[in-house]
């Protein structure tokens, strides 16, 4: 049968494919690469952005592959690798079922791939009109094990990749200085200007000489006129802006 088959594969293939653009490029309302390496990150998996591109190339392309039924069954191996590496890395700790992010569509996905690399892609493929098509049990098998392979090696160098403990306190050891050096420079610098008024005699200060009564108020009067239309200025200059 040629139709199951490309239904399984067209859809098996794009969905991967179309999870593989989200990450590659954004596409679909994805994060893009960018935020695939805030992911990977999140996830532990170092360096992150060759994790990004790894996983966002190898959905793309595996997917893309699967759906065309082209170079079987090296898609289907990618997709295995890649959902075991999800699995792992995400969702083995919660359990089987998709409602708790279990690792249920994946484990889904895997049995398809199994099957499409054990089944071959068909009479509407492209392995099929180069005469090409590589199916059997063995060529399953096959497509499993470089797919679990796969997969150990991309967590093994997550693994020895990632930042170790003693990094990260030398990090926080390294930052302490400085911080405890703003801190310093916050303080306060100490007021001398009081010690230097105490020193100060004021016992010779006549100010009986001092004549209060000549002072003319009317300099005031016009200065604070002035001041006033000065703010009137200001005022104005404001609701002009």
């Amino acid at each position: 049968m040629a139709l199951d088959k490309l239904v399984l594969r067209s859809v098996v293939g794009g969905l991967l494919m179309g999870h593989g653009l989200q990450k590659l490029n954004g596409s679909f309302g994805g994060p893009g690469l960018d935020g695939t390496e805030k992911m990977m990150k999140g996830l532990g998996m170092y360096p992150p952005e060759y994790h990004a591109r790894a996983v966002a190339l190898s959905e793309t392309i595996g997917g893309g592959l699967t759906a065309l039924g082209f170079l079987s069954p090296l898609g289907p191996a990618m997709i295995m690798g890649t959902m075991a590496v999800a699995i792992q890395k995400v969702h083995l700790k919660n359990g089987l079922w998709a409602h708790k992010q279990g690792y249920e569509f994946n484990l889904t996905l895997i049995a398809a791939s199994f099957a499409l690399a054990a089944d071959g892609p068909g009479l509407l493929s492209i392995d099929w009109m180069l005469r090409k098509q590589r199916k059997g049990l063995g060529w399953a098998l096959a497509a499993a094990a470089a797919a679990g392979g796969a997969a150990a090696v991309v967590l093994r160098v997550a693994d020895r990749m990632a930042p170790s403990s003693a990094d990260t306190a030398d990090g926080v050891a390294d930052e302490a200085p400085v911080t405890s050096a703003k801190h310093e420079s916050d303080r306060p610098t100490p007021d001398l200007s009081v010690e230097g008024h105490s020193g100060h005699d004021h016992s010779g200060h006549d100010h009986s000489d001092h004549d209060h009564s000549d002072h003319d108020h009317s300099d005031h009067d016009h200065s604070e006129e002035n001041g006033s239309d000065q703010d009137h200025s200001h005022d104005s200059g404001a609701y002009n802006s």
